[in-house]
């Protein structure tokens, strides 16, 4: 009785899942459907390097209120070794930010550098921007455009110290 009542549940949930399949690939693949449409649907979209980098810059300017984390981008000119462009989140202003250097401190190379190229010191407001997609976007076409390599910093705030 186990046995045959097991067999008899086994076959009718068999039978219930090719059914599910069987209704699911008719949806998918209609009949009357032309061969391209079909083939469309099985073919994967080739990668898009422009968008991956835009969408891993826009991931990088971030802020996070509870610890006080701020991820910005550098844009830097390896010939010169200096900061060029800066891309952050300005929470005060609820808007992404790029600015460009004017000023940098003075800078020599050496092997205990960790940085590797001179910071900027001051700078003036390139463009502001409402998403971080756009901000990113510019980042990449300013890069594009100057020959500029990309540098992530991790910002905290600091606690006052009493």
């Amino acid at each position: 009785m186990f046995n045959t009542t097991l067999r008899s549940k086994g076959a009718c949930l068999y039978k219930k899942a090719v059914f599910c399949i069987l209704i699911g690939l008719l949806i998918f693949f209609k009949p009357d459907a032309p061969k391209a449409k079909i083939k469309q649907h099985l073919t994967m979209p080739s990668f898009d390097t422009e968008t991956f980098t835009v969408k891993l810059i826009a991931e990088t300017l971030f802020y996070d209120e509870e610890y006080g984390a701020l991820g910005n981008l550098s844009l830097i000119d390896e010939s010169d070794l200096k900061e060029c462009f800066i891309a952050a989140y300005s929470p005060e202003e609820d808007r992404f930010i790029i600015e460009e250097a004017t000023e940098w401190e003075d800078y020599t190379p050496s092997d205990k550098d960790d940085i590797g190229y001179a910071l900027a010191v001051d700078s003036k407001e390139y463009r502001t921007f409402r998403t971080a997609e756009e901000t990113a976007g510019e980042m990449v076409s300013l890069a594009r455009k100057r020959s500029l390599t990309p540098s992530i910093t991790l910002l905290f705030e600091q606690d006052d110290i009493v």
